[in-house]
């Protein structure tokens, strides 16, 4: 009897080879066909500090997409779950003032196929360049018998840069100041345990239901939105005090986090659009008015907060141009 190999307790090297290579060849490839980065399936991955900064602030954050992933397996949309983690990031490094520009991937599995890995990683590198950033490393892991099969895990790691004086963290926010907010596409990547609970297991529904005329999935799984060029185009024209990314915790954690001391939200929901995925999901899982707003976006995706003069002419500005700006309310005591 032959002893055992690699492949006897699950992991298949040949496919994992084949997949690194095709994601290094894909990744290679920046937005005018240039080939860059020829560190690429080395120990480490070299980049080059941009150029055009006087004194630049690096910015790093991490992420995971989180029990979305479950209905991502389910439905087979495998390329929405890159999507979902490009974008998620971008937003994280707009929001301090900052812009994106390298990105990395962990995604981790027990048994997928080759078909779902390559989509996974197009949805991920199509995100990439839809906000002029590059896929510059990454790993991949197969893990035999931590996952049922088909589930998967994937985190991505963002780098951005600033000037050190332009960052954007809440501290120049007063009493009286206002938030606008651009709407969520959906319920973007936070809550979905929640979800999960209320949807499939206390509803009885599956991600095949018919709702809105389509499969329930189509709605569930609407990418998060990116705002990175509707950020940029504030911060050329308009001072922004403070930028909050509504992901977990809601509208309400995620506006106070950005606010100094001694302040506080006064929020006009009565404003905020009325998506019926999230009068679904509340009816179906009989959940609070207060812990929707703590757990989702409820259709604010990016929270801007300004002076009342500035409020002004970014709102008339954005609705100009058909971005439907939401008035969410102004800066009290507190």
């Amino acid at each position: 009897m032959g002893g055992l190999n690699y492949k006897d307790a699950g992991v298949e090297r040949e496919m994992l080879a084949k997949f690194k290579s095709y994601i290094m060849g894909i990744s290679l490839t920046n937005l005018d066909g240039g080939k860059i980065f020829r560190l690429l399936g080395k120990f480490s991955s070299a980049v080059q500090i941009p150029g055009g900064f006087r004194e630049p602030a690096l910015l790093l954050s991490v992420d995971g997409v989180g029990t979305k992933l479950k209905i991502i397996a389910e439905a087979n949309k495998y390329e929405l779950a890159g999507y979902d983690i490009v974008n998620h990031s971008v937003n994280d490094i707009i929001a301090i003032g900052g812009t994106p520009y390298y990105f990395l991937d962990y995604i981790s599995f027990t048994k997928l196929s080759p078909t779902a890995l390559r989509r996974l990683a197009q949805g991920i590198v199509s995100a990439c360049r839809e906000s002029g950033i590059v896929l510059v490393g990454g790993e991949t892991a197969q893990m035999p018998g931590f996952y049922k099969e088909g589930d998967f895990e994937l985190v991505g790691v963002i780098v951005g840069f600033v000037e050190r004086d332009c960052i954007i963290d809440g501290s120049r926010i007063r009493l009286g100041d206002r938030m606008l907010a651009l709407p969520s596409s959906g319920i973007h990547t936070n809550g979905f345990s929640l979800v999960r609970k209320a949807l499939f297991e206390k509803g009885k529904m599956s991600i095949r239901t018919r709702f809105n005329g389509a499969p329930l999935w189509r709605s569930l799984l609407i990418p998060h939105r990116n705002y990175l060029a509707e950020t940029k185009d504030l911060l050329e024209r308009f001072e922004l005090k403070g930028i909050a990314h509504i992901t977990g915790g809601g509208i309400e954690e995620n506006v106070r986090r950005i606010l100094p001391k001694g302040l506080k939200p006064r929020f006009n929901f009565a404003n905020l659009p009325q998506y019926p995925i999230f009068k679904l999901i509340q009816e179906k899982g009989n959940i609070s008015e207060s812990e929707m707003f703590r757990t989702f976006n409820m259709g604010a995706g990016m929270v801007y907060v300004l002076s009342p003069g500035e409020f002004g002419k970014a709102y008339d500005y954005l609705a100009k141009a058909q971005k439907c700006p939401i008035d969410l309310g102004e800066i009290v005591g507190g």
